[in-house]
Order: structure tokens, then sequence, then C-alpha cells
């Protein structure tokens, strides 16, 4: 006995679909991560800036962030 034509396209779009589902999660995911990395990113920034301001208002003359040495 054949399967009725009707049943296989039903069967087909809903693969398409869930395709389609998939490839935007996956988007969605690179676009929130992208976001988090860029936030985490720019909070470190402003906590740098917001100490070197805060050394320059309290007076002290070598306020720059000191890079570590190797030996």
């Amino acid at each position: 006995m054949k399967r009725p034509p009707g049943n296989d396209l039903a069967r087909l779009r809903a693969e398409e679909e869930d395709r389609l589902r998939m490839r935007q999660n996956i988007a969605a995911a690179i676009v929130l991560i992208a976001i988090l990395v860029a936030g985490g990113w720019l909070i470190t920034q402003l906590r740098t800036s917001v100490r070197i301001e805060m050394c320059v208002e309290a007076g002290h003359a070598n306020c720059s962030p000191l890079q570590p040495t190797t030996r």
C-alpha cells in the first residue's frame, strides 16, 4: 500500500521548517555570544578608565596601568 502524496509533502515541509529553525537558533546563539563578549570587554575597559580617572582626581602623578614585565 502506498502513502498518499500529501503526507510526504507535509513531512518534507516540516523537515525543512526544522532545518530553518535550527539555522536561526544557531545564528541567534552566535549573536548572543558576540554581545556577551563585547559587553565583557566594554566592562573591563570602563573599569580601567574609572581607576585611572580616580587616580588622577586624587592628585597622583603616576596613574597609567603597569604592564607586566618578563624576567
